[in-house]
C-alpha cells in the first residue's frame, strides 16, 4: 500500500484549489465577480511549485470566456508566468482542463497547441472527474507523456 504525500506548508485558497487528492490538484478557476481572483490563483500555483514535486493541475474553468478577463489579471498572469514558467514547467506534469461543454471544448482544442512555448508539458482536455484524474495518474506515473 503507497501512502499519499503530504502537502507541506501554508495550502493554496481552498476556495479554490482541491489538494484531497495531492499530487493531483483540482483548480477552479474563479469567477469574475470574485476577489482577487488572479493573486488566489498564482498564490496557490506558487504553493504548489514550493513543493518541489511532480503535481498535476486540473483546472475546473469559469462559467466566462477568456476574452472577458480584465487587463489587470492577464497582465498580472503575464508577469506570473515569466517569473515561475521554468519552475512550474520542472514540478508541473501536466495540465487538464475539465470541461464537457462544447463551445469551450471547441475553443480549447484551438487554444492548447499555442500555449506550448508557455507551457511545455502536455495538456489534456477531458469531459468527467473520472478521466481527469486516471490521466493524472498516469502523467505522474510517467504512463502518459502528452503524445497519445
Amino acid at each position: 500500500m503507497t501512502t499519499q504525500p503530504k502537502f507541506h506548508g501554508v495550502k493554496p485558497d481552498t476556495g479554490l484549489f482541491d489538494l484531497s487528492t495531492w499530487p493531483i490538484v483540482f483548480v477552479r478557476f474563479p469567477e469574475l465577480d470574485e476577489e482577487r481572483r488572479s493573486e488566489r490563483v498564482l498564490d496557490g500555483l506558487d504553493r504548489l511549485i514550493d513543493q518541489e514535486r511532480r503535481f498535476v493541475v486540473i483546472w475546473v474553468p469559469p462559467s466566462h470566456a477568456h476574452e472577458s478577463e480584465p487587463h489587470a489579471d492577464e497582465r498580472r498572469a503575464s508577469l506570473w508566468i515569466k517569473r515561475r514558467r521554468d519552475d512550474l514547467g520542472r514540478h508541473c506534469a501536466g495540465y487538464i482542463y475539465l470541461t464537457s461543454e462544447p463551445a469551450l471544448r471547441s475553443k480549447l482544442t484551438k487554444t492548447l497547441p499555442k500555449t506550448d512555448k508557455i507551457f511545455p508539458f502536455p495538456k489534456f482536455l477531458v469531459e468527467s472527474r473520472q478521466e481527469a484524474a486516471e490521466r493524472a495518474k498516469k502523467l505522474l506515473s510517467g504512463e502518459e507523456d502528452g503524445n497519445s
